[in-house]
């Protein structure tokens, strides 16, 4: 287990205050201060009423139900006035004597000592507080009027009997109150007293005066515990960057006690970004701390409130070994950074350039930071060079897929979903475990094939909702489950071909020939062969009838494949590339550029496949490092691939007369075979002549009739 970092005292219950209960000395002797010689009285006291009746009863000056109305004499108004006067007279003659409340003043003495908080500051925090927790004093100082800077400052030092200039410091954005996160002072606009000082949450002022509590507990609402992984290392295999750089680096920042140690995990939802964060705590036996993104009553913090709690944290964990979590952080370091946007009117007092600010926080903050979004694509370049480490966190691999799903569902699943799941490449990690926690709570009430149906459907309909493809019908073939190069009548070795893909991990092929020769297929098994994910676009995904959104979806397909290191296939890509000789049209030509400018430019694998050859551009062709020609099957290929059909479909094996028959079949392909076992699900073939003369049916409606074979 990970050492706790806070050895402070737990919080015990010592002081509540309620409308019977009277208010500290110092209290009293603030809200006095704030109505005579700070002139709240001009505002207070009325020729006929009090401007708030309940701090009037709480001074004496009217009973508990006694109200001010047109009947009441005009000299009140002076009567009050000499009341207030008396007491605060009383009040300043003794003001030696007023104290903190006990637990408030144990409670700032720990983030004194922790903080280096100058007895001004000391001040401050203690006046907020409890201008925060009593309405009384929030009453009176709000008699003071909304207030610029200058005016805040000066009826701050006035009321607590300092120097104008300690509170200013104090209240800088240098200042240590600031600097910390602890109390923020509004430089903006016009406003009352406690909305000027700032705490970090609702909850702050409450737990601080009324509970013997630790810093620890006090930010409660902000900071806590991370949660212990449900994954561990052997997870992310697919990520090799993370046992042979990331965790032997923080390691070593963590012994030598480095600063301004930030990393950036980024990906997909659900791809396992903040579970590799608690992996890599529980890896290096660090407790992880996270920034909260929600309030203890359920409300979101919003990124200014988040980027607060960050400091403080920085603060609190500065000398204790410790990780910090900040999931979310397009919150911070979104366009103009969102915690600025959130909170328009509280930005310059955080900073007076936030820029210079979150470099310099980046530089210097003592705690090991793991930032986690979903997309870097508004990050500044200048917060970008100052993380050690900006890590994409891919979709994991088909064989990593299998390994988790394997783990996470195995019992609940049958073979063929396992395979499906598996095989679908925007399948993350996260959808998986939700779909399986559903239907684990539901597993007493559903049989076997009902549990593996219910994940089944639950990450389709997830998939689908996050704007993937959902998942392919049960019933659907798969491309490459039972793919054989070697019943593919190609020229090129294409089994050798994969093998040397393995090693170059870059190539541009063209797959050309008739419909059903096995092209798009073999980009399928490909993928699979390689453990890359397969990213298939056909001109109707890519195609657009707007001027201009070809060419983004074109240059969008190839970019999501470079982000997913997948495998990019292109079906008709004729449509894009044909001779620009033969075109007129300025658009046509525009998309054509646009596909050749990114082939030029890809660093990954693409496969291209077309039907039509011949009208190709020049310009493509010599882009291609391979093309392979696909074509129909020779006469042992034709004869193999019978029999396993025969095989699948319960059938006899072919007799001589039936292979004699199929050999005069000279323009089949595998798409043919896997039409004819589709049709044999709602029109049962009875022997195998049957399944022959469906293939000839097949036949006879292509527009290439050959008589003989007239290839090799």
């Amino acid at each position: 287990m990970a050492p706790d970092p806070f050895p402070f005292p737990r919080p015990s219950p010592a002081y509540s205050y309620s409308s019977t209960t009277p208010l500290a000395p110092i209290v009293h002797l603030w809200i006095l201060r704030a109505l005579v010689p700070m002139g709240g009285h001009k505002r207070f006291i009325h020729s006929n009423h009090f401007e708030d009746d309940e701090l009037a009863k709480y001074l004496g000056l009217l009973s508990e139900h006694e109200e001010v109305d047109d009947d009441t004499p005009a000299h009140q108004p002076q009567a009050a006035l000499k009341a207030l006067r008396q007491q605060h007279r009383q009040a300043e003659r003794t003001a030696n004597l007023a104290r903190t409340p006990a637990v408030l003043d144990q409670n700032i003495q720990q983030l004194r000592d922790l903080i280096a908080l100058s007895p001004t500051d000391t001040l401050l925090l203690t006046f907020a507080a409890l201008l925060h927790q009593y309405p009384q004093l929030e009453s009176a100082a709000s008699q003071l009027g909304l207030l610029n800077i200058d005016q805040a400052v000066r009826q701050l030092a006035g009321l607590l009997q300092c120097p104008m200039a300690e509170i200013r410091e104090a209240l800088s954005p240098q200042g240590q109150l600031s600097q910390s996160g602890l109390l923020t002072f509004s430089m903006e606009g016009r406003s009352h007293l406690k909305e000027q000082l700032e705490f970090p949450s609702y909850r702050f002022s409450d737990r601080i005066v009324s509970f013997r509590t630790s810093p620890m507990d006090l930010f409660s609402d902000q900071l806590k515990p991370s949660p212990e992984p449900e994954l561990s290392l052997e997870d992310y295999q697919h990520l090799p960057w993370v046992k042979d750089l990331l965790l032997p680096y923080l390691s070593t920042c963590l012994e030598q006690g480095r600063s301004g140690v930030n990393i950036m995990l980024y990906g997909p939802p659900g791809t396992g970004k903040t579970q590799l964060a608690q992996v890599l705590a529980q890896a290096l036996a660090q407790p992880l701390l996270e920034i909260s993104y929600e309030e203890s009553g359920g409300s979101g913090m919003s990124g200014y409130a988040r980027f607060r709690a960050y400091r403080f944290a920085q603060f609190l964990l500065a000398k204790r070994p410790a990780l910090l979590l900040f999931d979310e952080a397009e919150d911070a370091f979104g366009t103009g950074l969102g915690w600025l946007n959130a909170r328009p009117s509280k930005s310059i007092g955080m900073a007076q350039s936030h820029k210079a600010w979150t470099n310099h926080l980046l530089e210097n903050n003592s705690v090991p930071t793991l930032w986690i979004c979903n997309s870097i694509a508004t990050l500044d370049p200048a917060f970008a060079r100052r993380f050690d480490f900006i890590q994409a966190v891919p979709v994991p691999s088909r064989a990593q897929r299998l390994r988790i799903i394997q783990a996470s569902a195995n019992t609940l699943l049958q073979d063929r979903d396992i395979q499906r799941l598996a095989d679908t490449p925007t399948l993350v990690p996260g959808v998986i475990r939700r779909a399986v926690h559903v239907v684990q709570t539901l597993q007493d009430k559903l049989e076997p094939d009902q549990c593996s149906a219910a994940i089944s459907h639950l990450v389709s309909s997830t998939l689908e909702a996050q704007g993937h493809q959902p998942l392919p019908p049960a019933h659907r073939h798969d491309p490459a489950a039972d793919y054989d190069p070697s019943l593919v009548q190609a020229d090129a070795d294409l089994a050798a071909i994969a093998r040397q893909l393995a090693t170059a991990q870059s190539a541009r092929l063209c797959l050309y020939g008739p419909p059903g020769t096995g092209k798009t297929a073999y980009g399928h098994w490909l993928a699979r062969q390689l453990d890359k994910p397969l990213l298939l676009k056909r001109a109707s995904d890519l195609l657009s009838p707007y001027v201009g959104e070809t060419e983004q979806n074109i240059a969008r397909a190839f970019h999501e494949a470079i982000r997913d290191e997948a495998l990019l296939i292109i079906d008709e890509v004729d449509s894009f590339l044909q001779n620009r000789q033969h075109t007129q049209r300025t658009w046509k030509v525009s998309q054509i550029n646009e596909m050749l400018t990114q082939m030029e430019s890809f660093p990954g694998l693409f496969i291209a496949s077309t039907n039509l050859m011949d009208d190709l551009d020049p310009a493509a062709m010599r882009r291609f490092d391979l093309k392979i020609r696909f074509d129909y099957l020779t006469p042992p290929q034709l004869e193999s691939l019978l029999r396993r059909s025969c095989e699948e479909l319960r059938l006899s094996p072919p007799n001589p007369t039936e292979l004699a028959s199929l050999q005069k079949l000279t323009t089949l392909t595998p798409g043919d075979f896997l039409v004819i076992r589709q049709q044999h699900r709602f029109q049962p073939l009875l022997n195998t002549s049957a399944l022959i003369q469906a293939l000839s049916r097949e036949q006879a409606l292509k527009p290439d009739k050959r008589s003989t074979m007239g290839f090799v």
